[in-house]
């Protein structure tokens, strides 16, 4: 007998979304596929929930070294190939593509499948957002933020994937070096989801490059509070370069100059 629900590997309204919600929903998700291979649904949620842990650095690739958690990026390519040998036109399936595509380093064909997933799927809101991601990847942040902008305009009340909308908005005017905007969508990012890494990450930053030396200071103290002291700059650096690349029209110097400037002589703890 099938499970008689499959949660979603994407934040459900009214619940937390942390590694271990995102591990007991992939856990329900193998179950589907094993009693129901036919399950395109389960298999396009699969890869998303194996590609988002990775890229979130939870659960198999929350450990320190770098290159932790490439088995995720693996299951993550074998749930879509199966997915999509049932049905290619699946808006989860393409959205699952779109992460893949930008760890592979692929950010045109990451676009282009986040912004297929919103023409089969125009409510999908989550994929909004990560296309205005994208399009910041491809060194156009400013077309970028009206479709940011509507992401959140769109989710519906209590989504739980409100923070990373934020993130989006906030990262984008980072990019655009708008530091103060930047600041206020990324600290209500941090409010929202403080399990993320790279959102508290982009909010020190971007409050020490907005002349906000206290904030930012404050903001790097609950960084290491929640958990991120492992993540220094050279570390975070290593990450973008070796892990979650960005193409040759976005560089990450900025967000490095601005955690070194909020991180002069302090540690971690």
């Amino acid at each position: 007998m099938l499970p008689s629900r499959m949660p979603s590997p994407e934040p459900v309204i009214g619940s937390e979304v942390t590694p271990a919600t995102s591990l007991a929903a992939r856990v329900v998700l193998e179950q589907t596929v094993w009693f129901d291979s036919r399950s395109v649904l389960a298999w396009s949620r699969l890869a998303t929930c194996y590609i988002s842990d990775y890229k979130n650095r939870w659960n198999e690739a929350g450990k320190e070294e770098i290159g932790a958690g490439q088995d995720l990026v693996r299951r993550a390519r074998e749930a879509l190939a199966r997915a999509d040998e049932i049905d290619p036109n699946i808006a989860q399936s393409r959205y699952a593509e779109g992460f893949i595509r930008c760890v592979e380093e692929r950010h045109q064909e990451g676009y282009e499948a986040m912004d297929r997933a919103t023409r089969l799927d125009p409510n999908f809101t989550a994929a909004h957002a990560q296309k205005a991601n994208q399009l910041v990847r491809l060194g156009r942040a400013e077309e970028a933020l009206p479709i940011a902008r509507y992401a959140i305009e769109l989710a519906a009340p209590g989504d739980q994937s409100i923070g990373v909308y934020y993130w989006v908005l906030g990262r984008t005017y980072f990019v655009l070096k708008n530091y103060d905007d930047a600041v206020h969508w990324l600290q209500r990012s941090v409010d929202k989801r403080g399990n993320l890494w790279f959102s508290g990450a982009f909010l020190v930053a971007a409050a020490a490059l907005a002349g906000e030396l206290d904030e930012a200071h404050e903001a790097l103290h609950q960084f290491y509070n929640r958990g991120f002291g492992w993540y220094t700059p050279s570390r975070i650096a290593e990450i973008y370069a070796t892990e979650l690349p960005n193409n040759h029209e976005l560089r990450h110097e900025e967000l490095f100059h601005g955690l070194e400037l909020a991180g002069s002589g302090l540690s971690p703890g």
